[in-house]
């Protein structure tokens, strides 16, 4: 259950998930190759969160 005393809650916005993923592909994959399809992929399954989200009726997360 959320509380609102725990910080990861606050941490998963969009552009720290795609800082994540860029950050994790240049250390991860060896490099800044990968990091813009990295970051891609990150926005592509947070959009495709946000629309389940809007079909169940949901909020935005």
């Amino acid at each position: 259950m959320w509380t609102r005393r725990e910080i990861e809650n606050y941490l998963c916005t969009p552009e720290v998930l795609r800082a994540w993923a860029a950050r994790n592909a240049r250390e991860s994959l060896g490099g800044p190759l990968f990091q813009a399809s990295c970051e891609r992929a990150m926005a592509d399954a947070i959009a495709v969160t946000e629309a389940a989200l809007a079909t169940l009726g949901k909020g935005s997360p």
